[in-house]
Parts: C-alpha cells; sequence; structure tokens
C-alpha cells in the first residue's frame, strides 16, 4: 500500500492505495492472482517519497479495503468506485468526459466505455464494479 504499510486482500477486494506511494502485491497463496489497476489522474511520476511526506495523499484506513459483493460507494477528486446491480438492460447517457470501466471480477469480463453511451445487458442479476475517471 506504500513504502512501509501492507493490507491482506481476499478474493472480491478492492484496494485503495495512496496517491505518490509505491504500490505492489505478493501472492502468498497457491492459487493465482488476478490484479486490476486502476491509475488516476493520468499524469503518474515516477517519485516515491516518504510515508511521512506531505504530497502522500493518504487514503483512510478503514476506507483502504471493499468487497465487491457489498455496495461499494469511493468517490475521490479524480474518480469513484461504486456497485451497481444489473439484471436485464442497463444504460447510462453519453458523457462526453468520462471514461467508465465495469468489471464482471467472477466472471474475469471487463467493460469499457470511453465517453460513449453504456450499454449493458444480463440474463441474470449480476453485480458488476464501476469505476469512473474524468478524461
Amino acid at each position: 500500500m506504500s513504502n512501509r504499510d501492507t493490507i491482506e486482500a481476499e478474493p472480491g477486494s478492492i484496494v485503495f492505495g495512496w496517491q505518490n506511494v509505491l504500490h505492489g502485491y505478493l501472492n502468498q497463496e497457491n492459487e493465482p492472482v488476478h490484479l486490476l489497476v486502476f491509475v488516476t489522474p493520468a499524469k503518474i511520476g515516477l517519485v516515491y517519497p516518504d510515508d511521512e511526506d506531505p504530497v502522500v495523499r493518504k487514503v483512510a484506513v478503514e476506507r483502504r479495503k471493499v468487497n465487491i459483493e457489498e455496495e461499494v460507494d469511493v468517490l475521490s477528486e479524480y474518480s469513484s468506485f461504486q456497485t451497481v446491480l444489473v439484471h436485464g438492460r442497463y444504460e447510462e447517457p453519453e458523457e462526453p468526459d468520462a471514461y467508465k470501466v465495469f468489471v464482471n471480477w467472477r466472471k474475469k469480463q471487463i467493460f469499457i466505455f470511453d465517453r460513449e453511451k453504456v450499454e449493458l445487458a444480463t440474463d441474470e442479476p449480476i453485480r458488476l464494479l464501476k469505476y469512473v475517471a474524468k478524461s
């Protein structure tokens, strides 16, 4: 999570890092890890200050890990994560400044909408993780 901090994650977890710190992972299980990383804003630097540096933007510990199977609603100045229950047809209007990603983590599917209308359809109810970044 940072230069020194770690957090354990279970399948279906979302883990939020801090801005301006090094991130990584270690798989201590026999099963493979499928890691999907969302990064905002688009400008990314390669300078990693110490955890105590004031440029490090920290997420409160209690907000650093959530489970996709539960309701998720996390907002920052750059992006948002929320869960959406889809059954049948799901639509959102075109937003010219929004990049949207819907993740079906159980089936390892990703649906990307880059400044376009969102149209999804399912035969059975499914909870998707919705990520939105302003472009």
